[in-house]
């Protein structure tokens, strides 16, 4: 869910996410190997995630409550 809180949904299982804060400076990127990301140790504000897959490329605002 977005906003989210714990864990949001990323709809795949391969890849790769990094996700900036709304100052544009990254504040995490892993691997993917799960379609959960726990996302409990940013804080409240806006993110931009950008994810990539074989699938694609994707890039949205993540909201943590």
């Amino acid at each position: 869910p977005n906003p989210a809180q714990d864990y949001v949904n990323i709809g795949i299982n391969e890849g790769y996410v990094t996700i900036y804060n709304i100052n544009g400076q990254q504040v995490f990127s892993a691997g993917i190997t799960s379609s959960q990301l726990e996302v409990s140790f940013l804080s409240r504000g806006i993110y931009i995630v950008n994810i990539q897959s074989p699938e694609g490329k994707y890039q949205g605002k993540l909201i943590i409550k």
